[in-house]
């Protein structure tokens, strides 16, 4: 501990409560800090460093103590180097432990090769002949885009997502700056459940949604189509119309006869699914701006703080949709292919 944070008498005085504690650490931090709280707060680790430096030197005055060498020769780089390229999820704290370098030095021989932690994203599972299907669209889609640069501005992209109240919260993210711990909790698995569904569609800057209580079952997507998107049709001219494509995944309330039908009378062949007209690959949720953007932004909106109530979260749905630019939704659609 250096010298100019506790005077020597404060340092004898810690030592007098660390006899009279029976030498256990905590406890003496504890009572140190009560009875002295206009001191900077002592803890366990500038404890035990005044302790060593009474056992190494034998006086009240702290050593000096200087910062460790910078270990970056060039055998200590090929060792971090070739422990990350075989354990490339270890943590940097592992790795000082296994080779004996400091975590600071790893550090910087990891950032001077230009070598970053990446954040997992969380996919779909995939089974085999997924990626076959999937090669195939993205294929598909490409070729299309070359023949008709604004292809993708004629897709009329949709999905549906269930709303809870307990929603989402990324701890990790998440943070509440005080100066002192508030020690502030966010609850969850309430006795009292609520949620509701939201069907969304988008092309290119526009955007539709329908907030329904119900599971959806095919008799509901039809009504869906019959009612929410045929709205949406009405306001898109027909020259464009005609160019439009319909996308929705092929989950089991989008398969039925009527819905085929009802699909082919509106866009003739020009819609996507599971053994649709052209084929949408199964499991494959990312490959559209709704789950790549749409739902991630509006869900982070909606949860920024609890909900308290169906109509609470029912209105914090229609703001967000609402306070969505159309600028990055059209951005979103076309810069997640391009």
């Amino acid at each position: 501990m250096e010298n100019n944070t506790y005077s020597n008498a404060d340092i004898l005085n810690l030592l007098f409560i660390h006899g009279r504690c029976n030498g256990i650490i905590s406890r003496t931090c504890t009572v140190f800090n009560e009875t002295y709280p206009n001191l900077p707060p002592m803890s366990r680790k500038k404890l035990r460093r005044i302790l060593a430096n009474q056992l190494e030197y034998g006086r009240i005055c702290a050593e000096r103590i200087l910062p460790k060498p910078i270990t970056s020769n060039e055998d200590n780089v090929i060792n971090v180097l070739a422990y990350f390229n075989v354990h490339p999820e270890s943590s940097t704290r592992a790795a000082e432990y296994d080779l004996g370098i400091s975590r600071a030095s790893i550090h910087r021989m990891l950032r001077t090769n230009d070598m970053h932690p990446y954040k997992f994203k969380l996919l779909s599972a995939v089974h085999p002949g997924d990626a076959v299907q999937r090669v195939q669209f993205c294929e598909t889609m490409l070729v299309r885009y070359q023949e008709d640069p604004q292809f993708l501005q004629h897709i009329i992209w949709t999905d549906e997502s269930k709303f809870t109240r307990e929603g989402i919260f990324n701890r990790h993210n998440t943070h509440l700056w005080s100066s002192e711990n508030p020690h502030v909790i966010r609850e969850r698995n309430f006795q009292n459940k609520f949620s509701v569904n939201v069907f969304c569609l988008i092309k290119d800057n526009q955007i539709s949604y329908h907030i329904y209580e119900e599971n959806l079952n095919a008799d509901r997507y039809l009504n869906i189509l019959q009612t929410v998107v045929a709205d949406f049709l009405d306001d898109i001219p027909l020259d464009q119309l005609r160019k439009c494509w319909y996308q929705l995944d092929g989950a089991p309330p989008h398969c039925h006869n009527q819905i085929d039908q009802q699909l082919t009378e509106m866009f003739e062949d020009r819609w996507m699914r599971r053994l649709g007209p052209w084929n949408w690959p199964v499991r494959s949720p990312d490959l559209t701006p709704l789950d790549f953007y749409v739902w991630g932004v509006i869900k982070q909106k909606v949860y920024s703080t609890p909900v308290a109530s169906k109509e609470d979260l029912i209105a914090r749905i229609r703001r967000a949709f609402h306070e969505l630019p159309a600028a990055e939704i059209a951005k979103a659609v076309t810069d997640g292919w391009c």
